[in-house]
């Protein structure tokens, strides 16, 4: 058998965005001249036509002993561009993205020989230096058209080694083959990897399918393609709630606390629980409070590519206005002064009313629009009075009471 198949478990599938992109043209949209419509699979389009990017073709041989150095011209390595200028129909695919893509036509064995067959891959020389000391993420989105058994792997290899596509080649069977992704539909499917360089330096990008040095009697001709490729480095995430906060009711109601901390790219971020929050998946919502029930625990579990996965938690609490007597609607006293002894909230309720007090009150009573007291309590020595006005029906009403020789009345909405 020509395949040994491992798989690459992933976590997610949502598209990755990095905020150092070191890999050129991972659209596959730019190309040197426009592409034409190759007259079949053996057709030898070369992927030179595309920008940055360049094709490499191993010949199978004994135990990888004896190979064919083809790259650019010759690789079997396709590129497509369905533009306006581009090759339109003759396409085995649309791209994933965009118009361009690059498409790999892998010969199989004849003959048994084992010396005319083909294997591709593609490469390109990455910009910027990378660091012994930082892991990248690659990501790309292939596609094996009909589940061919292709799999395939990305591998880094230094451009102190040659530019000649036997040194590029010799470098890779000197790494290690075992792994890579097979994908199990003939969709355009993300595939991701890991990948720290051995020392500083600047690399190639290598990508392609890791039997290609396998010795097996295969007749199959497999294709795959590739678009939308993705290098930079891997995010760490970590889980940060921030600290404690108070939402503290003010003149004008509940402003609303900002928990958490900033968000990092390539990290996804998820809180529990969701009440009295603006947005449960961003990394920093807002909570916000209708009343001054004691406090709120919230839970942000923080999610990274590859499974990593951390939680934090914070405290939300609520607090009255700390000067129920600074900004009171105006009231009417008996000696027609503007002032105000009270508050209510929440204004309007449903449920629960919580009236704040200034001093010791000599009596609170609800009426309703028609004049009728439908609701009274005396001597209340409290700073907070509740009432409950879920029995009451929707409508207008108005709270009216009496400190001293002021007697305040304030509107009360009832849903």
């Amino acid at each position: 058998m020509k395949k040994t198949i491992l798989l690459l478990g992933l976590c997610l599938s949502s598209v990755i965005t990095f905020s150092q992109v070191t890999v050129n043209n991972g659209g596959f949209e730019g190309y040197i001249n426009l592409p034409y419509c190759p007259l079949n699979a053996f057709d030898n389009t070369s992927i030179t036509r595309c920008s940055y990017w360049s094709g490499l073709s191993s010949n199978y041989g004994s135990s990888c002993s004896s190979y064919a150095d083809n790259a650019g011209a010759g690789s079997y390595v396709q590129y497509f561009n369905n533009s306006t200028f581009g090759s339109g129909a003759c396409q085995p695919m649309t791209a994933h993205a965009g118009n361009g893509f690059a498409y790999c036509s892998e010969n199989g064995f004849t003959g048994g020989s084992g010396n005319d067959a083909n294997n591709e891959l593609v490469y390109q020389t990455l910009s910027g230096t990378l660091s012994s000391s930082v892991t990248y993420s690659f990501s790309a989105y292939v596609n094996t058209l009909s589940n061919q058994g292709v799999v395939i792997k990305a591998w880094l290899v230094p451009t102190s080694v040659g530019s000649l596509g036997s040194d590029i080649l010799s470098n890779i069977r000197s790494q290690s083959l075992s792994g890579g992704f097979q994908s199990l539909t003939s969709n355009w499917v993300q595939i991701r990897m890991l990948l720290t360089p051995p020392s500083t330096g600047t690399y190639y990008l290598v990508i392609g399918d890791p039997t290609f040095c396998n010795d097996g009697n295969h007749t199959i001709i497999e294709n795959w393609a590739i678009d939308d490729v993705s290098f930079g480095v891997a995010p760490t995430c970590t889980a940060n709630a921030g600290p404690n906060r108070t939402d503290t009711l003010t003149c004008a109601g509940w402003p609303g606390v900002t928990i958490g901390t900033a968000s990092v790219t390539g990290c996804y971020y998820s809180w529990s629980p969701t009440t009295k929050l603006d947005n449960s998946f961003t990394s920093q919502p807002v909570s916000t409070w209708s009343n001054t029930t004691t406090h709120e625990i919230y839970t942000v579990t923080v999610t990274g590519d590859f499974c990593t996965t951390a939680t934090s938690t914070v405290q939300v609490s609520a607090a009255p206005n700390p000067c129920p007597g600074c900004c009171r609607v105006s009231g009417i006293s008996s000696n027609n002064q503007n002032i105000s002894n009270f508050v209510v909230y929440p204004n309007p309720a449903n449920n629960n009313i919580t009236i704040s007090l200034s001093d010791k009150t000599d009596y609170i009573q609800i009426i309703d629009m028609m004049g009728r007291l439908i609701f009274e309590a005396k001597n209340i020595n409290d700073n907070e009075f509740k009432i409950d006005v879920s029995k009451y029906s929707k409508g207008i009403y108005f709270i009216r009471a009496k400190t001293g020789d002021i007697i305040e009345k304030q509107k009360l909405m009832i849903e």
